[in-house]
């Protein structure tokens, strides 16, 4: 696996690691998935990152608790954060981008102990001149929660064509072989 972008992190606490080859928009990519030792289950606290074959990095996320509402960055931080990250990443991707629109964001995953967490940033959401969507959620302490990018929207369907690999929900529907999650969560080309 390739390695991570600095402001991006794996707890150490986090040994258990599943690896997925798989395509998004046509094009191959690697899907590892981290979760604490014993729980390998979808729904719970996992940090999960996509590379393509490239070496580009297409998603991450870290859904884990400790990101709470009451310490959120503002949307200026937010913004400046997520301007940083992506500059640093790919400053070609980064010249292209235009902010759409800055806001709250909650995603909730089940402890080991049952309980629901809510894990909670601002999520900056931009637009690249190529017309797919990026976007940096910025959770407390400035840590980044998630990233994702090259994002094609379809406006006719409401809904997104990329695979969604960060989100389990997506992962686990498609995996069961049954129909996937509609509206925002079915993507046309997985």
């Amino acid at each position: 696996m390739s390695t991570l972008h600095p402001a991006l992190s794996i707890p150490g606490n986090f040994t258990g690691t599943t690896i997925r080859h798989e395509k998004q928009s046509g094009l191959p990519v690697t899907v590892t998935r981290h979760h604490p030792a014993g729980d390998v289950g979808y729904g719970g606290a996992h940090v999960t990152v996509v590379h393509g074959d490239d070496d580009t990095l297409y998603g991450y996320t870290r859904q884990t608790v400790g990101f709470t509402a009451d310490a959120m960055p503002t949307p200026r931080d937010a913004e400046q954060v997520a301007r940083e990250f992506l500059r640093d990443l790919d400053p070609d991707l980064a010249a292209g981008l235009t902010v759409q629109w800055i806001d709250r964001h909650d995603e909730t995953i089940t402890t080991a102990t049952g309980e629901r967490e809510t894990v909670s940033g601002m999520k900056v959401k931009t637009r690249h001149s190529s017309g797919l969507y990026t976007w940096v959620i910025v959770g407390t302490g400035n840590r980044i929660i998630t990233y994702e990018r090259d994002i094609e929207w379809n406006s006719s369907h409401s809904r997104r064509n990329t695979a969604m690999w960060l989100h389990d929900a997506w992962v686990t529907a498609r995996d069961a072989g049954g129909p996937e999650l509609g509206g925002l969560h079915a993507p046309l080309d997985a």
